[in-house]
């Protein structure tokens, strides 16, 4: 996977996904190959989009100990293609990232037929009533401001995926 901006558990090039399987079989398995949803009985599958590598290793840590299979994507400019390839259930986007902005990044998944009836929660520091408009504008399921307590977030993505 060398290249790709892929890493798996005991490599940490900048990764754009990071893959912690819950099991061997997945782990050893390429992620296309494997519908992880299917495997251990996961909740669902959702990709958390932030430039911000702590965020998105946090959030993973939490979220998969909710049995969600969790990917996250650092670098904004492959945030698309990511979930254009992983097909997830949910997306967790910032707004606040180099290369290309949250904004831009839910102009092409909603306007893309593979992702717009994806739900996206957007997370951000962007607080004004104008942000959270335009999150509504282009479709957001759900906009939570950072810094946030993790157990709201987890009601807002229980919420969506409709799994306690």
């Amino acid at each position: 996977m060398q290249g790709s901006g892929l890493a798996g558990l005991g490599e940490r090039p900048v990764p754009c996904l990071v893959y912690n399987d819950p099991c061997e079989e997945a782990f050893l398995a390429k992620p296309s190959e494997v519908d992880l949803r299917q495997v251990g009985g996961m909740k669902g599958k959702i990709i958390i989009i932030d430039d911000n590598e702590a965020i998105v290793e946090m959030l993973q840590r939490k979220l998969e100990k909710e049995d969600y299979e969790v990917l996250g994507c650092v670098k904004s400019v492959k945030a698309v293609g990511e979930c254009l390839k992983a097909k997830p259930d949910l997306i967790i986007l910032d707004i606040l990232m180099p290369g290309k902005s949250g904004w831009e990044i839910m102009q092409e998944l909603k306007s893309d037929p593979v992702t717009q009836a994806t739900p996206v929660i957007i997370s951000t520091v962007k607080n004004r009533p104008e942000d959270m408009e335009q999150g509504k504008d282009l479709q957001a399921a759900d906009y939570i401001t950072k810094p946030y307590v993790f157990s709201d977030l987890l009601e807002k993505v229980q919420k969506i995926l409709g799994k306690p």
